[in-house]
């Protein structure tokens, strides 16, 4: 996996929502097919001004968990992380990040004095830095709205009845990268157009250990949930002597 997987692996919340779905005879019992779903929804996300969600994973007695909320030209991901709270944020295309040492060795590959020094503090990431087309992805655009496309043979299930109204499911795994992923991952989707996300699901086993994620959609189209704004005192990255 990659060294921002920690920040990556943001899907595990729908088992809620995939339990105690009952069939429904409120929707057509024509299904549209996946293909149908997909390109409407996808639709939808890209014209959509903000997309909020939470997040949780879970792996060998450990959880992480948190919330993003991001636009086209603004983002913020808070993250719950072994008793700390982590921070990334993005204006335009300036990037900042506050972590713990973990988070810094992981996504920044720093040693531990680097990450011991530079933890919980802003660091302003340049667009130079090897990690920072990653983290950016995670953040908004069509590598972020994939998070809610299912890859391979997808499957549609439904209509159901859910405490969200009726819904369809759709069922495939996860894309494939780097001699991992491919695991399987569902989505849940209003049942009528344009099929927008509910939440999702993956199960997945990482270095021996299952790991279950989930994301919960809070909202489409809302403000942030605080303001936005160029941190006080951020370091430059440069500064830290972490590797580039």
């Amino acid at each position: 996996m990659k060294p921002t997987s920690r920040h990556a692996l943001k899907i595990a919340g729908i088992s809620l929502l995939l339990a105690g779905l009952v069939p429904s005879a409120a929707v057509a019992t024509t299904k549209p097919s996946a293909v149908t779903i997909e390109k409407a929804m996808l639709k939808a996300l890209q014209s959509s001004s903000s997309i909020q969600f939470q997040f949780i994973s879970k792996q060998a007695g450990q959880t992480m968990s948190g919330v993003q909320w991001s636009s086209p030209t603004q983002a913020l991901q808070s993250t719950n992380y072994l008793g700390q709270t982590n921070h990334i944020m993005m204006i335009g295309d300036k990037l900042w990040v506050n972590d713990n040492a973990t988070g810094l060795r992981a996504m920044f590959n720093a040693s531990s004095a680097q990450a011991n020094r530079w933890q919980n503090h802003w660091i302003a990431v340049p667009k130079t830095n090897s990690n920072y087309k990653y983290i950016v992805n995670g953040l908004k655009g069509a590598s972020l709205f994939s998070s809610f496309l299912p890859k391979g043979k997808v499957r549609v299930v439904g209509p159901a009845h859910s405490k969200n109204g009726d819904v369809f499911t759709l069922f495939g795994e996860t894309a494939k990268s780097g001699g991992t992923g491919g695991f399987p991952m569902g989505v849940v989707v209003s049942a009528t157009a344009p099929y927008l996300p509910i939440g999702t699901y993956i199960s997945a086993t990482l270095n021996g250990k299952k790991c279950t994620s989930t994301l919960k959609v809070a909202g489409f189209n809302t403000k942030a949930p605080v303001a936005i704004s160029v941190p006080n005192s951020a370091v430059a990255y440069a500064l830290t002597g972490m590797p580039k």
